[in-house]
This record gives C-alpha cells, structure tokens and sequence, in this order.
C-alpha cells in the first residue's frame, strides 16, 4: 500500500473495508511508517491497540494479526466507523534490487509480449494489472523486456508493439532503480518513438533528477505522470525525516522554548518549502493527502549529506568520466547558451556529486543572476566536502544570495561548524531569528570575542545577556562572528567546543550517530580569504579553511560594499562619474554617501566608513577615479 496519507473513515464490517485498514496495519508492523502518526484508532466500542498483544507462547502476537482479528468480519463486536488520520504511507527508502518486478510477474510480461496470440491491447491491459503504485523495475528487467517487444518475427508485429514499447518505458520512467534514461531511451527505442515517450512523460519529467531532487517543482496533479513526480518527492521528503528531528532536538537543547513552537512557522520549514496548491500558500504535513488535480509548487530541499560511497564513486569516476570533461568544456563555452548549460549540469548532478572546488569553478562560468542562484540550488544536496559550500556561496551578490535564502533556506544553509562569517538577520523572519539564536548560544559557549562590529537597527550595538534566552522578534542585527585557530579545530575535530554541543550535533554527526569525518572537509576558500586563514598542516586533521580571529573582517566588508555597487552598475566608471557631480574629478566624503543613497545603494553607517577609510588611504578627503577603480578591481569575492 503506497500512497498519500489523510483521513479516511470506514465502516468496519465487510472484508473490503477491513482490508483497505489491514493494510496500513502491515506496514506497521513492517516498520515503514511510525504508529505515533496514527492520531485516531478508535472503532465503536472497540479501541485498536497499539502495541503487540501476548499470545498463549508468551510471544507477541504480530500487530497486523490482531488488527486482521478486530477488523474481520468474523469477529462481530468490531463492527462500528472507523475514522483515523494517517501519514503518507510509503516512508522508505529508494528501493533496493529485492523491491524490483518479481519474477513471476517480469515472466509474464516477457510470454504475453513474445506470444503472437496477445494482442497489444491485451499487453497494456496486463500492465494496467502489474505496475501498481508500489511496484518498481530494475533497468536490466526493462531491457529485457524492450528486447522481447523489439524481438518480433514480423514487421507487422513489430509495428503493433510500437505503442506498447512506449507505454512501458513511460510507465517505468519514474520507477526505475538506477541505471541511464536517457542511455535507454538511445539505445533501445527509434527516434520516433523515443519523440512519443518524451511527449508522453513531458519536459518535466525529463528534467527531474531522481539522485538530486533539490530544486523548484511545479507539477500538474491530474497529469498522472507528473503526479508520479509528486509521490517520488514525498517519499524523498520522508527519507529527510530522521535528519530533521536531529536538527529539531539540537536546537531544543539549547533554548528554553519548546521546539514544536520553533516548527510551526512556514520559514523553519527544512525540506518542503514555499510550498503553494493553485497559487495559494499551504502548509504541508506528514499528513497531506495529494489531490486528484490542481497545480502544485513547492522548492524541495534535500538536507541529507552525501556519504563515503559518493566520495568513492566520485574518485572512480573522475579520471574515467569523459561526460565529466564533456560538462566543464561545454560550461566553459561562451557560445552555449546559460540555460542549456543549467539543463546539462542538473542531469550530470543525478549521477554524479561535485567537489566545492568544482563547484565553484562552474558558478563563475555562468554570469546571470538567476542561473548563478540555480548552480548553488543544483549543487546544495551534492557536494560531497559540504562545509565547503559555505565558501562557495560567498562569491553571490546580496541579490543572489538573498535569492538563494528563500530558495534553499537560511535555517539550511547555516552550518555550525563553518561558523565564521557576516551575518545580516532580520529578526521579524522566525529563520533568521533562530540562526541569530544559535550564533549567540555559540558566542556564550565559545572563548574570544566572537561577534565583531556589532549593530541593532544600524547602530553600534552590544548583546545583552538577556538574548541568550529569548531574541527580539522585531529589527535587524547584524555582525560577523569570528574564532581563533584553536576553536576552528577542535569544532572540526570534536563537533563543537564544548563536549555537550558534540552530542547529536547534526553538523558532525549522521542520522545513524556516526561522524560526518574528513569526507565533508574541504580545502577550498576564495583567494582573498586564504590570507586570513591558518595554513593547513602537511599532515593530521585538515579542517576546511576559515579566517582566524578578526583580522579579515574589513577585508569583506569592503568587498560586501563594492558587490552592493556591482548590482546597480557592472561598470566602475558609471559609478564614479554618477557619484561625481560636478565633474570636478574627485569625489569628497560627503558627495559620495549623498550620491549612494540617491543611486538606490544603501550602506548602514558602518559600511560606508569602511569605504570611506579603504578608498581614501591618503586621508585627503578626496577619492578620485584612479583610487576607485582600483577598488573595485581588487576588491572582489573571487
């Protein structure tokens, strides 16, 4: 039984009925689906229980046999409505080679397609029969089956099965195990037909990557295969659920609030996020029963982590994979379209993983914001050294990566453990309120002076301890947070500075308890930053690189400033010649905030006197051209 959860009430009496609710019963017991989900389980007179009864061995009785005993029309006092609300129902995993088309019923597709006697329609109908909502394919079972259907004494026969051909591999499109698509799609069907596939599953299932489904998703629920989509994502939704609830009881350890008030806001959503039906915003939950049709759109994030196998397959991978070489050379194209290229890197992201250095290598070959914002989107749930990725995103625009935020998440993309950065929060938005709550429970745990140039409503500003329980829910803080040497390491090594912030830490540990390791490590950080950062040892541990202490704290805000000028003007002239008014070659202090301000780029006080003091080393006064544009050369995030 797969599908999605909802309310269902049903009179017991009757085999129909007692099997439709014996079947959630047995996936109970199969442990695919947690009972706490379940929130009524009450018949008329009868109460259902919930743990296994004891039978006459001293044994528990499975749970699904005493539901069949209570639910069957044999026993008469269960009779009475049964009302239950329940989770969507298939709560596993991608499935596995045991999960595939069994053998009996892959050798009845093979004899009814090899026989003369069955007439296509008679085939489709058996398919109609086979493939189920919870029945997968492995990719040599379909080929076997394509073999048999192309293998016809006869053209004529042949011809015949051409619409089956394609209605087989449309079915299966979205449930194969593995395997190429579109290495299918070339080798084992004509042109025409493999045109008719992809008009029958559409754009959108072509471009849906099964490996890496982080991304925008809008899908047509009466279209069946595009509701196929659907069901694929929520059972990758509930593939997240064991990760969530790590994040869950971390925060809760460290604040007095109960955590389900941190959960109730569509902002801390983790996974299913901006989630609409037919334009209209909604919040899901384990509970959601997909509808028979309507438009739904939702950007799905994946915050599992890609483990050793990826890495390993990775390493196999990167000297063999020609398609590897093929991407970059096609990414480094200048004659290539921005969009063919997104549409190339997220089918090379189902099958492979990126390392944060190559990440970044192929971020700075797009140059529209947009597409940039999607190669960060692409590339979030597949990096394999993820706490790289923090380094990567640091070469967004404020315009890019305030798009990214909403897109992905601030709640996901803030990492512990490379903690070191500017933080800009609005405290109105419950995400950046709980990441401000984290940074300054990290500030109270961790030695040193931790948040640096401090502001609350663009004014020099110190936190009060009375933050530490309970963060303001109105205004704008900003900071950048900022650790010695010894802390960076020890939070690598041990999962945080203090032993009580290692337990659990989902930033160091997986879901199963293990840590994360030097797998997630990386060795990438923009040059500019390199400077401020320890040099990494010959041998021992090797944590990511992050700047020590506060010294490169006006090195990015000063690069935070000219990226806000480089969202209005790609040129450094026009900018110099707007802010220069009268034409006089130079620029004095109180002409340029004026001229800021009037161009639509807004510095907080603290910014721009750290223009101010960069741009006028000479303490003259006066900026001129030269001085400017030697800024805005070397002042870049690259």
């Amino acid at each position: 039984m797969v599908g999605s959860g909802g309310f269902v009430q049903l009179k017991t009496k009757g085999n129909f009925n007692a099997t439709v609710l014996g079947n959630p019963a047995r996936i109970f017991h199969n442990d695919s689906v947690d009972l706490s989900d379940w929130d009524v389980t009450t018949l008329t007179g009868v109460k259902l229980p919930l743990e296994p009864e004891t039978g006459p061995n001293g044994l528990p009785v499975p749970l699904n046999q005493t539901w069949a005993r209570l639910l069957g029309k044999r026993d008469e006092t269960a009779q009475g409505v049964c009302r239950v609300t329940f989770s969507f129902t298939n709560d596993r995993r991608p499935p596995g080679e045991s999960e595939c088309l069994s053998e009996r019923y892959y050798d009845m597709l093979d004899s009814a397609f090899s026989d003369p006697k069955v007439t296509p329609d008679q085939c489709l109908e058996l398919m109609d029969t086979i493939f189920g909502a919870d029945v997968f394919i492995s990719l040599p079972q379909l080929e076997g089956l394509l073999k048999t259907l192309c293998s016809t004494p006869s053209n004529a026969r042949y011809s015949q099965l051409g619409r089956v051909r394609i209605n087989l591999v449309a079915r299966c499109f979205h449930k194969m195990m593995g395997g190429e698509r579109e290495q299918l799609l070339e080798n084992m069907t004509s042109v025409e037909e493999r045109k008719a596939i992809e008009r029958a599953v559409g754009a959108i299932s072509l471009k849906f990557t099964p490996a890496n489904p982080t991304g925008y998703h809008k899908l047509d629920l009466s279209d069946p295969v595009q509701r196929e989509i659907c069901m694929r994502l929520l059972e990758h939704r509930n593939n997240q659920f064991e990760r969530e609830c790590q994040f869950l009881h971390h925060a809760a350890k460290r604040r007095a609030h109960e955590t389900e008030a941190w959960d109730e806001d569509p902002d801390l959503e983790r996974v299913w996020r901006n989630f609409r039906m037919d334009g209209r915003p909604l919040r899901s939950s384990r509970s959601w029963k997909v509808p028979q049709k309507g438009f739904m759109e939702v950007d799905f994030v994946a915050i599992t982590k890609p483990d050793q196998r990826d890495l390993e397959q990775y390493k196999a991978l990167f000297v063999a994979s020609d398609e590897r070489q093929e991407m970059m050379n096609a990414l480094a194209d200048s004659e290539v379209m921005e969009n063919e290229k997104l549409i190339m890197l997220r089918k090379y992201s189902g099958k492979d993983c990126f390392m944060s250095e190559q990440l970044a290598d192929i971020l700075n070959a797009f140059t529209h914001s947009d597409c940039r914002v999607e190669v960060c989107v692409i590339g979030f749930s597949r990096t394999l050294d993820w706490h790289g990725y923090r380094n990567v995103i640091k070469s967004l625009s404020p315009h890019e990566l305030s798009s990214l935020h909403r897109r992905i998440g601030t709640i996901n993309l803030f990492d512990e453990t490379m903690a070191v950065d500017y933080y800009e929060l609005d405290l109105g938005r419950p995400a950046e309120r709980f990441v401000a709550q984290e940074l300054i429970h990290l500030a109270a745990a961790e030695p040193g002076n931790n948040l640096v140039d401090t502001t609350y409503q663009n004014v020099d500003f110190t936190v009060p301890a009375g933050w530490l329980k309970d963060v303001p829910k109105t205004g704008i803080v900003s900071f950048c947070y900022c650790r010695e040497q010894e802390v960076i390491e020890k939070v690598f090594t041990h999962g945080g500075w203090q032993d009580e912030d290692a337990e659990e830490n989902p930033y160091h540990l997986r879901e199963d308890g293990k840590p994360f390791g030097p797998v997630s490590w990386s060795s990438f950080a923009p040059k500019w930053l390199m400077s401020y950062c320890e040099e990494r040892p010959a041998e021992g541990p090797k944590p990511c690189p992050q700047p020590k202490g506060d010294a490169w704290v006006k090195a990015y805000k000063a690069r935070r400033v000219r990226a806000k000028m480089a969202d209005k003007f790609k040129d450094p002239n026009r900018v110099f010649k707007a802010m220069d008014k009268d034409g006089g070659g130079t620029v004095d202090r109180k002409e340029m905030a004026m001229a800021l301000f009037q161009l639509g780029i807004w510095l907080s006080p603290p910014e721009l006197q750290t223009l101010l003091e960069v741009l006028d080393r000479d303490g003259g006064g006066d900026i001129d051209l030269l001085e400017f544009t030697q800024f805005w050369k070397t002042h870049t995030f690259e």
